[in-house]
């Protein structure tokens, strides 16, 4: 809906009005509309042409492009993205319920991972261990075709006849006949609707477990409104549509915020006094442990190997991901396949067309970071029992947080205050900091802890 609704009491951004303007707020909150345009519009500084839509993801450069003669008013410019609904969008996934676990246990169990690895690099183990599970897993577990937009999760089978009954005397009852019976069938599958949306969320809201991955898929679904990337643009202001296109224009652009180091001159760190941490043992008790604690849930990395494959073969499956870890750390090396991540563009805030609006989250190998894990826990454990750490990091600590770092800064800000002293604060923040962290710099400091050889 787009037009001159004259309201120059609501404040959108803030979600606030007067109780007289307050209905086209609720109306708009209950129809799952959202306002878009973040200017004013008129002369007086207000904003009263507004732009209400329930899929903001197909509306992009929205803007002033100046008044219209003698008018008060700007005039408003949007560009609609327009989808082809009678694309096929069906895609085919695997279907994990219908695995034949037991026989994937028994061709897991049958390999001799020892025998199969023996004189190879980690690289090369890992090929051997992924292409026997690929194996494994094309052969026993089926696969199913999934639709995008498919049925409500609500939807039954004693509802679906109920409706197309409705359906039938809705014809008849256009005829002019029977039409207390077509009502009364109306009034029958709107109260079956409402009870089996109602008994579903109830069924959702009590789930118990860690997966809340259905909960959120129904709620994302009610709210209509789809986080979709782009249209981008470029720095010639040419809009970029097409998805390659896109996904070669964000990663450009992500790989060029990273830090290019001089790495001919980097600056020695001061060494600390503690015993070095140079090797480790990889035990299977340490890989069982960090098997046991993924989410099931959680999606693969692009080697498709993912926490339920590994917690349902874990037995099967830990003696070789013990060789594969120790080969590993024994030659500094990690398998091709633990480098390549999935990485999808998350949108943060403002124009949808600017690159540096979107932020990067990689999914990688879950073996890979079974590893990192253990080998996080090793380095801390090193860093706490050498007390190598200032007592002002608050951050990834054990028994602290930010309500320990707030409560140690409001000691400080009190103390000084109440003996009279003036107390200034200065907020800082690193612009992209985890991307531009300079490599060589990190593993110069790193080693200055301690933290040397193949580690």
């Amino acid at each position: 809906m787009i037009g001159d609704f004259n309201l120059p009491d609501v404040d959108w951004m803030e979600g606030s009005s007067s109780a007289k303007d307050r209905s086209l707020i609720e109306t708009a909150d209950e129809a799952l509309l959202e306002q878009i345009v973040d200017f004013p519009t008129h002369i007086k500084g207000n904003c009263l042409d507004l732009i209400l839509t329930n899929m903001p993801e197909r509306l992009y450069e929205v803007t002033d492009v100046g008044r219209l003669g003698s008018s008060d008013h700007v005039m408003i410019s949007c560009s609609i993205v327009i989808n082809d609904d009678d694309v096929d969008t069906a895609k085919t996934t695997i279907n994990w319920r219908k695995a034949d676990w037991d026989s994937m246990r028994r061709d897991m169990a049958a390999v001799n991972w020892s025998s199969e690895f023996d004189g190879k690099n980690a690289h090369e183990m890992w090929n051997v261990f992924s292409s026997k599970i690929g194996k494994t897993v094309s052969e026993n577990v089926p696969e199913r075709r999934q639709q995008n937009g498919g049925r409500p999760a609500w939807l039954n089978r004693e509802i679906k006849a109920a409706i197309n009954r409705k359906r039938r005397l809705w014809k008849k009852a256009k005829g002019g006949s029977g039409v207390e019976e077509y009502r009364e069938a109306d009034k029958k599958v709107k109260n079956m609707i409402r009870s089996a949306k109602r008994n579903f969320e109830k069924r959702l809201a009590n789930e118990k477990g860690n997966n809340n991955r259905p909960f959120y898929a129904y709620v994302k679904k009610k709210t209509k409104s789809r986080s979709t990337i782009g249209p981008l643009k470029d720095k010639e202001n040419r809009t970029i549509t097409d998805d390659k296109e896109m996904a070669e224009f964000l990663n450009k652009f992500f790989s060029s915020v990273f830090t290019r180091e001089d790495v001919q001159n980097v600056p020695s760190a001061a060494e600390m006094e503690a015993p070095s941490l140079e090797t480790m043992d990889i035990t299977y008790r340490m890989v069982q442990e960090k098997i046991r604690s993924l989410k099931p849930a959680s999606a693969p990395g692009p080697d498709g190997i993912g926490p339920q494959l590994l917690q349902e073969l874990q037995k099967e499956l830990v003696p070789a991901l013990v060789l594969i870890f120790r080969r590993s750390i024994q030659n500094g090396e990690v398998p091709e396949d633990w480098k390549c991540a999935n990485v999808t563009p998350i949108f943060k805030k403002g124009s949808k067309s600017d690159p540096g609006n979107y932020r990067p989250v990689s999914l990688t190998s879950v073996c890979c970071k079974i590893l990192e894990s253990i080998i996080r826990d090793t380095v801390m454990e090193h860093l706490l029992e050498n007390n190598l750490l200032n007592q002002s990091q608050h951050g990834f600590m054990p028994r602290k947080s930010c309500c320990t770092n707030l409560l140690e800064f409001f000691e400080a800000a009190t103390k000084s205050v109440d003996a009279g002293n003036p107390f200034d604060v200065i907020f800082l923040d690193f612009a992209k900091s985890f991307d531009k962290v300079p490599r060589e710099r990190l593993l110069e400091k790193i080693q200055a802890h301690g933290v040397r050889g193949n580690i």
